[in-house]
């Protein structure tokens, strides 16, 4: 696989080599690799063992704490194209906080399902179909988990603050929230 130069749709030195993310004067805190255990739980056939990795998540980019020093965590997913039975390698559930969560496509396609379930009769739920260079914010308090849909790679650049509600991030193309 070729190297993929993501600087240009997320704002970050990064390239993917197809099977590690490669930064320039950042560095990630750790990184950790989903396996299939982790995410039994959410699939249809709860006997599948295979693919081991589900997906890996890179924790805290960062630049001399620059970003830890205000609050702000940058992490990054990558899901591979694969299949677990018949459904789509899929990032485990999250609950958002009621803190700001900004999720950035930074290459490939994907679904993203975001729920906010109160009761039984009282449940919302919405589909997006993303792409490369879309991102959002998903409401607060609700679920949200990402499936690779489209056989490709899918990289993901997570933005969260801790508990600040107005944090300027700079990058190096504007934000649509």
């Amino acid at each position: 696989m070729a190297r993929i130069d993501l600087k240009s749709s997320c704002g970050f030195p990064i390239v993917y080599d197809g099977e590690e993310l490669q930064v320039k004067d950042f560095s990630f805190k750790k990184k950790i690799e989903v396996t299939i255990e982790d995410v039994k739980s959410q699939l249809l056939n709860k006997e599948l063992n295979c693919p081991a990795i589900f997906y890996k998540k890179y924790k805290g980019l960062d630049n001399n704490n620059l970003y830890k020093d205000k609050g702000i965590k940058v992490n990054f997913y990558v899901l591979p194209p694969n299949l677990a039975g018949i459904e789509f390698v899929k990032t485990r559930a999250t609950k958002c906080a009621k803190y700001p969560r900004i999720f950035d496509f930074a290459y490939g396609g994907a679904t993203v399902l975001i729920q906010k379930y109160v009761s039984p009769r009282k449940n919302r739920v919405i589909k997006a179909n993303v792409k490369k260079k879309d991102n959002g914010s998903p409401l607060s308090d609700a679920t949200v988990f990402i499936l690779e849909s489209e056989r490709g790679q899918v990289l993901i650049l997570k933005t969260d603050s801790n508990g600040i509600y107005k944090t300027t991030l700079e990058y190096d193309k504007p934000y649509v929230v």
